[in-house]
């Protein structure tokens, strides 16, 4: 009777963990997917990246609806009347990671790495200690770009994007999206759309009582390879150093 229990706890314990392993690998799919629409985006704006948010008057949208016209270009061929805002719902499944479990409507479960937008760290130029998301509002353009609070009908999606490929040095250890599990984390917003490293994603994991691919979480590199890793892989629990970082070799 104990042999049968054991191997009937046996046979739960290998089916869970097949289970979890086939959930990081559909995960990993999602960022591979979702990497080559922001590389699309880039070709398409002179080599620039997608800002990670940009909120001006009633504006208030992610990366996610930047890129998802590039990973569904086939929906403009078939509806060109398509509204923007149908191109992110159509890769809704794309921007959850099935092991997200927390409940909220539209879900969102990656975000980029934060770009501090200081004066001191402004314009980008590959040696900062910050990630590549821009979080682009009113402030931030008057600040930055010396410019009024434009309208949202006069924003030139081209001057936002200014993070460049040509500007990351190591593009293979550079962390371009990642999982970020909250509750305020959704599409159709802003909010949420970076994450300050690592400390934050467990944060964001332990609320829901548990953890992501047993204890790691993916990682989409500029480059477009993702891997799977422990926070303490990736150098430290703050976003100052290693793949969090456009810096080389910090």
């Amino acid at each position: 009777m104990l042999v049968a229990v054991a191997g009937l706890l046996l046979g739960w314990l290998v089916l869970a963990h097949t289970g979890e392993r086939g959930r990081t690998a559909r995960c990993a799919r999602n960022l591979a997917v979702l990497g080559q629409g922001m590389l699309a985006f880039a070709a398409d704006h002179n080599g620039g990246l997608p800002p990670a948010s940009v909120a001006v008057g009633p504006l208030d949208v992610s990366w996610s609806f930047l890129v998802a016209p590039y990973v569904r270009p086939e929906l403009a061929a078939s509806n060109p009347r398509a509204a923007k805002w149908q191109y992110e719902d159509a890769i809704a499944d794309r921007l959850v990671c099935p092991s997200d479990r927390v409940l909220r409507g539209y879900p969102r479960s990656y975000a980029m790495p934060a770009y501090e937008m200081r004066p001191e760290n402004w314009p980008p130029s590959g040696k900062e200690n910050c990630g590549v998301g821009l979080a682009w509002n009113g402030d931030a353009i008057k600040r930055l770009l010396k410019k009024e609070t434009v309208t949202a009908e006069g924003l030139n999606m081209t001057d936002l994007a200014l993070v460049k490929l040509s500007q990351i040095p190591d593009p293979a250890n550079t962390l371009l999206l990642t999982e970020l599990v909250q509750e305020g984390h959704k599409r159709k917003s802003s909010s949420r759309a970076t994450v300050n490293g690592p400390g934050e994603q467990v944060e964001g994991v332990s609320k829901q009582g548990g953890s992501l691919h047993t204890g790691r979480f993916n990682y989409l590199m500029v480059d477009g390879h993702v891997e799977c890793l422990r926070p303490y892989q990736v150098e430290t629990f703050s976003s100052s150093a290693g793949i969090w970082t456009i810096k080389k070799g910090d």
